[in-house]
C-alpha cells in the first residue's frame, strides 16, 4: 500500500520541483526574462540570421550560450518582443527560397545589461 501511495504522489512531486534554470538565481547584471525565436524546420534545425537583422534583433553562433545559437532575441529595449515576430506566417513568408523552415519556435533567455555601469547604455542587452 505504501509503495501505492508514493507512486500517486510521484508526479506532484514531479511537477512542484523547480527547474534549474527557475531555481537558479539571476546573473549578475540581469535585466529580464525573455524569448528568443527562430523558424525551425522538420528536422529541429533553427535559423533567423537576416530575419533576425531586418526587425533589429540580435543573434549568435551555435556554440555560445549553451546552444542559442539561429534564435534572435532582443538586444535593445525598443527592439521587437520576438514571439510577436516571430510567427508561423512570418516564417513562410520570409523563407520563400527554404519552404521548409516554417514553424516558428521561441526559447526563454536571460538578458543582462550590455554595457553594465556605462551611463547611455541602459537599454543594451546581450544573453546573460
Amino acid at each position: 500500500m505504501r509503495f501505492l501511495v508514493a507512486f500517486l504522489a510521484l508526479p506532484t512531486a514531479i511537477l512542484a520541483a523547480p527547474t534549474t534554470e527557475a531555481a537558479a538565481p539571476n546573473p549578475p547584471n540581469f535585466v529580464m526574462d525573455s524569448l528568443a525565436c527562430a523558424c525551425q524546420n522538420p528536422e529541429g534545425v533553427v535559423r533567423s540570421e537576416n530575419f533576425c537583422l531586418a526587425i533589429q534583433g540580435g543573434n549568435e553562433l551555435p556554440t555560445r550560450y549553451g546552444g542559442y545559437g539561429g534564435y534572435c532575441y532582443r538586444p535593445v529595449a525598443w527592439a521587437y518582443q520576438m514571439e510577436t515576430v516571430f510567427t508561423d506566417a512570418a516564417c513562410k513568408e520570409w523563407y520563400t527560397v527554404a519552404p521548409e523552415f516554417n514553424k516558428a519556435v521561441c526559447k526563454p533567455v536571460k538578458l543582462c545589461l550590455e554595457h553594465p555601469g556605462v551611463p547611455g547604455y541602459e537599454d543594451y542587452y546581450k544573453l546573460c
